[in-house]
């Protein structure tokens, strides 16, 4: 008996692989752009503009979500994620010619717009194949598969970060948004396959679900009034924008190091692919090997609790070693951070933090859940933004630390709390 409880049922697998194959191409995409991102935003406007980026990106993905609940009033989910890549496709080929102008001015407008849309694209994406997965798992077959699952999104970020220095010697780093364009293309097929799931297995199509709260018309803003009325959610909503408010901050610090190595464009975007593959590497490994082991024997709470305490730890580090070691091993050390701060956040917190949805309704997993993995992880950048701008004005760059290990521990407290909601 115990090991027929412990197998994963064939039609989870599949359903796993479908969800799988949407992650890697996905992240594949994220991961090609995201070096070009960061190194153009660094040469082309410094790195002091990154919080603005943060910023605009909050308010761009604030309109996003409005735009997302209201068009789920009319259209099924696989539908609007089809509009989604169509979109994004357009707007590449937009960049593209942006950011060869000879115009500074389009350049630079480029250069943000890349920015902002890079980071909005991977939420607006990722969340809506989460959606999917949510509904086709219970939370004790997710605790089994979502690790196995996530592998997708580590192995096309791996992929692609490994990439990024080939393309860039290839074909330029302007160029590599033709092979993202190509990339979105290749989408349709898990779309294709997701769409005959959903019409042999009507139990699982959210269409269906839907209707029985469609007629009340939430439009808009549904999602954030539930959001409002739920205690749970509201627990769940302080734990994203407390994970991601330090990532942010321990981003920005990163990028700091990365300007101060004064590196041109090709070369900086090739040294920032060489850390994403060692984040995407080393978040492989989590998935592969701990992440579901995690999960099945120390359970939710501990499993989200392993993000928070390594950024603590290196926090801690920091602030006293400032005073002890050398400026190249404080370098090293907040490039460490980096790697595992993005990592474990990738893995043992975001398969974490995904169950936590599992016993929730329908309605309640596909509107509070768009306003929370849309808007607040992005909104999280905004409030990075007002911690940053202040801090670096009156107390300069040691004060992130402090900061971050001020809200690790407030973020600890609240893992607790919401984990305690459900008795996971």
């Amino acid at each position: 008996m115990k090991s027929n409880n412990n197998k994963i049922k064939k039609e989870d697998l599949y359903r796993a692989f479908l969800v799988f194959q949407s992650f890697f191409l996905v992240i594949l995409v994220f991961a090609t752009l995201r070096p070009l991102q960061s190194s153009l935003v660094i040469n082309k406007l410094g790195s002091a503009f990154f919080p603005y980026i943060w910023v605009m990106t909050a308010i761009f993905i604030g309109g996003v979500v409005l735009i997302f609940n209201r068009l789920a009033d009319f259209f099924s989910r696989t539908t609007i994620f089809g509009i989604s890549v169509v979109t994004s496709i357009l707007v590449l080929g937009f960049m593209r010619w942006g950011l060869e102008s000879p115009n500074a001015w389009t350049v630079k407008f480029s250069t943000a717009l890349l920015a902002i849309w890079s980071d909005a694209f991977v939420v607006i994406m990722i969340e809506q194949f989460w959606a999917f997965a949510n509904d086709f798992f219970t939370t004790t077959s997710a605790r089994k598969i979502y690790g196995l699952m996530d592998t997708g999104s580590v192995l096309g970020g791996v992929i692609g970060s490994l990439s990024v220095g080939f393309l860039v010697k290839k074909v330029g780093s302007f160029n590599i948004l033709y092979f993202c364009m190509g990339y979105l293309v290749l989408l349709v097929i898990p779309l294709i396959l997701i769409r005959r799931l959903l019409k042999k297995n009507p139990e699982l199509s959210f269409e269906k679900k839907k209707s029985s709260f469609k007629n009340e018309k939430g439009g808009a803003l549904a999602g954030f009034k539930i959001l409002g009325n739920n205690p749970y959610l509201r627990l769940i909503m302080i734990v994203v924008l407390l994970s991601q408010v330090i990532s942010n901050l321990v981003e920005y610090h990163f990028n700091i190091n990365v300007e101060q190595l004064r590196q041109s464009l090709d070369v900086q975007t090739g040294y920032l692919g060489n850390v994403h593959f060692y984040i995407n590497t080393t978040s492989l490994v989590c998935n592969g090997l701990f992440v579901g082991l995690f999960l099945t024997l120390l359970g939710v709470r501990k499993t989200m609790l392993v993000s928070p305490v390594v950024n603590g730890f290196f926090s801690i580090t920091q602030l006293v070693g400032a005073f002890f070691i050398s400026p190249v091993l404080l370098l090293d050390l907040g490039l460490m951070m980096r790697i595992t701060d993005k990592a474990f956040g990738y893995t043992f917190f975001r398969s974490s933090k995904e169950i936590l949805y599992i016993p929730l309704s329908t309605e309640m997993k596909f509107r509070a859940k768009t306003v929370i993995d849309m808007f607040v992880y992005r909104f999280a950048k905004f409030v990075g933004s007002l911690l940053i701008l202040p801090a670096m004005h009156f107390l300069g760059v040691p004060a992130l630390q402090s900061i971050i290990l001020f809200l690790v521990v407030v973020m600890i407290y609240f893992v607790f709390k919401v984990t305690r909601q459900k008795a996971l």
